[in-house]
């Protein structure tokens, strides 16, 4: 199974686009800065496309970072740069490791 689709009954439904994510992520909040939520699925979906990340982020994942990054007045212009918070997006510590290398 690739990290892009998940089984359901024997049929795969392939991951959300950016455009499907971002409708669906605005379900989830009243008021979100656009510049945040861009920068934010940007970091998400690169982190995403790292081979060597084993648990790769989930929906639920990126909504609760977007929630840490509006709660901690995070700029969104540091998000790609640093990925804040990397912790609520990704749970093991050597997906955490490998993040960290590939942003050397």
């Amino acid at each position: 199974l690739v990290g892009s689709e998940m089984c359901i009954r024997d049929s795969y439904i392939a991951f959300p686009t950016q455009e499907q994510m971002a409708k669906i992520i605005r379900v989830h909040f009243d008021k979100l800065d656009e510049a945040l939520l861009a920068q934010a699925m940007q970091a998400f979906y690169w982190l995403r496309s790292i081979d060597s990340i084993e648990k790769k982020p989930s929906t639920s994942e990126l909504v609760d970072w977007l929630r840490a990054l509006q709660l901690g007045g995070v700029d969104p212009a540091r998000i790609t740069r640093e990925i804040p918070f990397a912790g609520v997006l990704l749970k093991k510590d050597k997906d955490i490791t490998a993040m960290q290398r590939r942003m050397r």
